[in-house]
């Protein structure tokens, strides 16, 4: 299954605003530079799993997403 734009938009834009203050934000964006990587593979599985399995950074990278996509 597919992630929709806006959700992969969503999560982007999250990884923006986190990577001036969390260096896992900026690795994940020096990785997203590499046109062999599929963008999906960093952001399903944030999307797709249930939070408690998600390690600390990426609880804080999903919660900044859906905080985007309640507002």
């Amino acid at each position: 299954m597919q992630l929709e734009l806006a959700t992969v938009l969503r999560y982007l834009t999250a990884l923006n605003m986190l990577a001036p203050h969390y260096a896992f934000a900026r690795v994940i964006q020096r990785d997203l530079v590499d046109s062999s990587v599929q963008i999906h593979e960093y952001i399903e599985p944030i999307v797709r799993v249930p939070m408690h399995v998600l390690s600390p950074d990426e609880q804080l990278w999903r919660r900044t997403a859906e905080r985007i996509h309640a507002s």
